[in-house]
């Protein structure tokens, strides 16, 4: 799910390779989408949600290969 304003959204995602923690998000997703990690096994399509903290994603940490699109972090 990603939080558009305070509605959750569901969305279909496509993975690719994995590394350690790190997981490849091939579609679905687009950069600043707002994904919901923590209470999501109990938030339905639809829902309002409060979001209360905000952390910026491990973009950071991976390296330009990756966004490149071969699949492969750091």
């Amino acid at each position: 799910f990603v939080a558009e304003g305070s509605v959750a959204k569901k969305r279909v995602v496509e993975l690719g390779a994995t590394r350690g923690a790190f997981t490849v998000v091939r579609k679905g997703l687009k950069v600043g989408d707002r994904l919901l990690v923590l209470g999501h096994r109990q938030v339905v399509d639809g829902q309002r949600v409060d979001v209360k903290k905000e952390e910026p994603c491990c973009a950071a940490q991976v390296s330009a290969k990756a966004q490149a699109g071969d699949g492969q972090p750091g």
